[in-house]
């Protein structure tokens, strides 16, 4: 009975193993698992499109030089260490002046509830905030006109502007909620 019991919780341990594993890879946004040095032990598929090193070049490697020393800087890396502290953190803006990724950490346990390493996602929002940057020019844009049409005395049209800017604030922060100007 023993035995049966033994092999009955190692199938479960696989299956929760594989089930991991899948999940993992198979996530839409680059995640990675790091220990408390920050050396990368996982890096899924998204995390090669994104930062462009392989799984097996990754593993083994800080998460400041994968991601790169400008996105990961002082504050980021202290943030990313303060997992092991049992201070997970989610929707952080961290950007590198091309890159923008909303990112979040969180500790991972042993079985005796221990904090053995992290998982760290990154959703790139770069396009979102190019956008967020263009509607905000075209608002600037759109207020110069509006100054300039009553310089000359002709109608202003600025409670059409603010309705039309608060529109389209409104659709990116559906777009990028945590994402501040």
């Amino acid at each position: 009975e023993q035995k049966n019991e033994l092999e009955s919780s190692t199938w479960i341990a696989e299956m929760s193993r594989n089930r991991f594993s899948q999940l993992f890879e198979g996530m839409p946004i680059a995640c990675f698992t790091y220990d408390t040095e920050g050396t990368v032990f996982e890096w899924n598929h998204r995390a090669v499109e994104q930062f462009g090193f392989s799984p097996l070049s990754a593993m083994g490697r800080k998460v400041w030089d994968l991601m790169g020393p400008t996105l990961v800087g002082d504050a980021e890396r202290a943030r990313l260490l303060r997992v092991f502290q049992d201070v997970p953190f989610v929707d952080e803006m961290w950007a590198d002046g091309t890159r923008s990724f909303l990112v979040g950490g969180l500790p991972l346990r042993g079985r005796d509830g221990a904090i053995t390493g992290g998982i760290l996602s990154a959703v790139d929002v770069t396009e979102q905030r190019r956008a967020q940057a263009k509607i905000a020019q075209q608002f600037v844009e759109l207020e110069d006109a509006h100054l300039l049409l009553s310089v000359r005395g002709e109608r202003p049209i600025r409670e059409p502007v603010l309705h039309a800017a608060d529109a389209c604030d409104q659709l990116l922060h559906l777009l990028v909620p945590a994402v501040e100007g």
